[in-house]
Protein backbone atom coordinates (compact mmCIF):
# COMPACT_ATOMS: atom_id res chain seq x y z
CA UNK A 1 0.00 0.00 0.00
CA UNK A 2 1.37 3.29 -0.93
CA UNK A 3 1.82 5.55 2.31
CA UNK A 4 2.49 9.28 2.42
CA UNK A 5 5.89 8.33 4.62
CA UNK A 6 6.79 6.51 1.09
CA UNK A 7 5.72 9.46 -1.27
CA UNK A 8 8.11 11.58 1.84
CA UNK A 9 10.82 9.12 1.69
CA UNK A 10 10.78 8.48 -2.35
CA UNK A 11 10.68 12.37 -3.23
CA UNK A 12 13.46 13.29 -0.31
CA UNK A 13 15.41 10.46 -2.00
CA UNK A 14 15.29 12.06 -5.12
CA UNK A 15 15.98 15.89 -4.35
CA UNK A 16 18.73 14.48 -2.10
CA UNK A 17 17.61 15.93 0.67
CA UNK A 18 15.74 14.07 4.23
CA UNK A 19 12.20 13.28 5.18
CA UNK A 20 13.08 15.78 7.66
CA UNK A 21 13.63 18.55 5.75
CA UNK A 22 9.98 17.82 3.78
CA UNK A 23 8.03 18.37 7.24
CA UNK A 24 10.51 21.15 8.83
CA UNK A 25 9.39 24.28 9.04
CA UNK A 26 11.80 25.89 6.94
CA UNK A 27 11.00 27.95 3.97
CA UNK A 28 14.07 27.88 1.96
CA UNK A 29 13.01 27.36 -1.96
CA UNK A 30 15.25 23.95 -2.04
CA UNK A 31 13.32 22.15 0.23
CA UNK A 32 9.67 24.18 -0.83
CA UNK A 33 9.44 22.89 -4.06
CA UNK A 34 10.48 19.58 -3.34
CA UNK A 35 7.67 19.59 -0.17
CA UNK A 36 4.81 20.68 -2.74
CA UNK A 37 5.74 17.89 -5.25
CA UNK A 38 4.97 15.19 -2.35
CA UNK A 39 1.98 16.85 -1.44
CA UNK A 40 0.64 17.03 -4.74
CA UNK A 41 1.77 13.05 -4.88
CA UNK A 42 -0.09 12.25 -1.75
CA UNK A 43 -3.26 13.77 -3.00
CA UNK A 44 -3.13 12.03 -6.61
CA UNK A 45 -1.81 8.61 -5.71
CA UNK A 46 -2.65 7.82 -1.88
CA UNK A 47 -6.53 7.22 -1.48
CA UNK A 48 -7.96 7.26 2.03
CA UNK A 49 -10.95 4.19 1.34
CA UNK A 50 -12.55 5.57 -1.80
CA UNK A 51 -11.98 9.03 -1.97
CA UNK A 52 -8.85 10.91 -2.26
CA UNK A 53 -6.61 11.81 0.69
CA UNK A 54 -7.80 14.90 2.22
CA UNK A 55 -6.34 17.78 2.75
CA UNK A 56 -5.89 17.98 6.48
CA UNK A 57 -4.13 14.58 6.50
CA UNK A 58 -1.76 16.06 4.02
CA UNK A 59 -0.83 19.17 6.04
CA UNK A 60 -0.98 17.09 9.41
CA UNK A 61 2.06 15.01 7.51
CA UNK A 62 3.90 17.86 6.79
CA UNK A 63 3.38 20.14 9.37
CA UNK A 64 1.20 22.53 7.40
CA UNK A 65 -2.30 23.68 7.27
CA UNK A 66 -4.94 22.52 4.82
CA UNK A 67 -5.14 25.38 3.16
CA UNK A 68 -0.88 25.50 2.35
CA UNK A 69 -1.31 22.00 1.34
CA UNK A 70 -4.37 23.61 -1.06
CA UNK A 71 -2.28 26.09 -2.08
CA UNK A 72 1.22 23.80 -2.63
CA UNK A 73 -0.80 21.75 -5.24
CA UNK A 74 -2.82 24.27 -7.26
CA UNK A 75 0.71 26.08 -7.45
CA UNK A 76 1.88 22.62 -8.94
CA UNK A 77 -0.88 22.23 -11.34
CA UNK A 78 0.08 25.26 -12.76
CA UNK A 79 3.91 24.98 -12.98
CA UNK A 80 3.30 21.19 -14.94
CA UNK A 81 2.10 23.61 -18.14
CA UNK A 82 4.58 25.72 -18.32
CA UNK A 83 7.62 23.83 -16.82
CA UNK A 84 8.66 20.99 -18.44
CA UNK A 85 11.12 19.92 -15.47
CA UNK A 86 8.95 19.57 -12.86
CA UNK A 87 6.44 17.69 -15.37
CA UNK A 88 9.47 15.10 -15.87
CA UNK A 89 10.17 15.25 -12.03
CA UNK A 90 6.51 14.35 -11.47
CA UNK A 91 6.39 11.58 -14.64
CA UNK A 92 9.43 10.04 -12.99
CA UNK A 93 8.73 10.08 -9.31
CA UNK A 94 5.07 8.92 -9.84
CA UNK A 95 6.28 5.83 -12.16
CA UNK A 96 8.33 4.57 -9.33
CA UNK A 97 5.75 5.33 -6.73
CA UNK A 98 3.23 2.96 -8.92
CA UNK A 99 5.70 0.62 -9.80
CA UNK A 100 6.48 -0.05 -5.46
CA UNK A 101 2.65 0.23 -5.40
CA UNK A 102 1.95 -2.63 -7.89
CA UNK A 103 4.94 -4.91 -5.95
CA UNK A 104 3.63 -4.32 -3.01
CA UNK A 105 -0.03 -6.20 -3.90
CA UNK A 106 1.45 -8.62 -5.85
CA UNK A 107 3.57 -9.78 -2.67
CA UNK A 108 0.51 -9.15 -0.54
CA UNK A 109 -1.56 -11.85 -2.94
CA UNK A 110 1.57 -13.69 -2.69
CA UNK A 111 1.32 -13.88 1.07
CA UNK A 112 -2.18 -15.39 0.76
Amino acid sequence: MLTINKIQERVAEYYGITVDDLTCESRLSELVGPRHVAMYLCRRLVENGISKLKYKKIGKEFNRDHSTVIVAIMGVKNDLEINEKLKEDIDILMGDLQCHQQESNVNKLMSY
